[in-house]
């Protein structure tokens, strides 16, 4: 995965931006516990409120679902593929995730398959689901130069937001009630996102 435009560094968030995650999750979820979870239910990124649960019990159903057909063969964003082909010719894309280190093998399957030859790094900042240590985006991107992040969790936009970092955030389900910083630019879909860029 080979990127050598070299216009803006641009950090390019997977789920909810490239990959719909929460649909298969809620659907895993529910097969678990019998419930009826969908994706407008998650009205807040704070999934432990939502779900009704304890961090131990809603880990082992993340680590359960990273191990499913379901996780491997996430559905992807409406316009995602047009979008980052778009952007990655005049552009260094990079990857910023919050998943564990150990989804690395799937995740890289998933992009190369997905976006072949698009980025040229791929960076798990191990925030939501991981057992190891945990790294905030912002300072992924601090370290790596990245100008622009594209995101779906408010918390992570205003974070980078504040280190200067100029952040779009899709709305979602779980970022539509929340507070943003001045310097995050809320947008609807990938064509609002290009039209922003270009």
């Amino acid at each position: 995965m080979k990127n050598n435009n070299e216009g803006k560094r641009i950090a390019i968030d997977l789920d909810g931006v490239l990959f719909d995650f929460l649909t298969p999750f809620c659907i895993f979820y529910n097969q678990r516990h019998g419930t009826n979870f969908t994706i407008n239910d998650l009205i807040t990124y704070h999934f432990l409120k939502v779900f009704q649960t304890s961090e131990k019990k809603f880990g082992r159903v993340m680590n359960d679902f990273y191990q499913s057909t379901l996780f491997r063969d996430l559905p992807l964003i409406s316009d995602a593929q047009e979008g980052i082909r778009q952007l990655s010719q005049k552009n260094f894309l990079g990857v910023v995730t919050s998943r564990p280190d150990h989804t690395s093998p799937i995740t890289l399957n998933s992009l190369g398959k997905h976006f072949p030859h698009i980025f040229s790094e791929v960076h798990f900042t191990s925030q939501y689901g991981g057992n190891g240590h945990k790294e905030k985006k912002s300072e992924y991107c601090l370290e790596h130069g990245y100008e622009i992040i594209i995101e779906d969790v408010a918390d992570y936009a205003n974070e980078c937001a504040e280190k200067g970092i100029k952040s779009f955030l899709i709305t979602r389900p779980w970022n539509e009630k929340e507070q943003l910083h001045p310097s995050v630019t809320r947008v609807k879909n990938w064509p609002e996102i290009l039209q922003r860029l270009q």
